[in-house]
């Protein structure tokens, strides 16, 4: 019988950039958000062999529409989402199961500091 587990990550982490394999089975490992942390959720088995997480390239949670860059393109789809409690939701930067002022003010420093520079 599998076991379900959480390990945590960093929030800019995606589903669709972690792999889990233990043995010979892979499988797309899924970001879930659970009291306002952010994990990696999988599937074990019980003595099949040693578990592997891996990340590809990280990808930027800011960059909204998935287009490379940090633009109003990001900013129109944040606006689109706002006060949306429908989830998983990538405009939910900090994972508190809504978008709001907090996502857009984390949104905001970073294309002012971080992307800024």
């Amino acid at each position: 019988m599998p076991l379900t587990l959480l390990t945590d990550c960093p929030p800019e982490w995606a589903s669709e950039n972690i792999t889990f394999k233990q043995g010979q089975t892979q499988q797309t490992a899924e970001v879930v958000s659970k009291d306002g942390l952010m994990y990696i959720k999988y599937n074990a088995l019980p003595d099949m062999g040693i578990i592997e997480l891996s990340i590809e390239s990280p990808v930027c949670i800011y960059d909204l529409d998935g287009n490379g860059s940090l633009d109003y393109g990001d900013i129109i789809i944040l606006t689109e989402n706002w006060l949306s409690e429908t989830m998983p939701n990538n405009c939910d930067l900090n994972g508190d199961m809504r978008v709001d002022f907090a996502d857009y003010t984390q949104f905001i420093n970073f294309w002012t500091t971080e992307y800024g520079q």
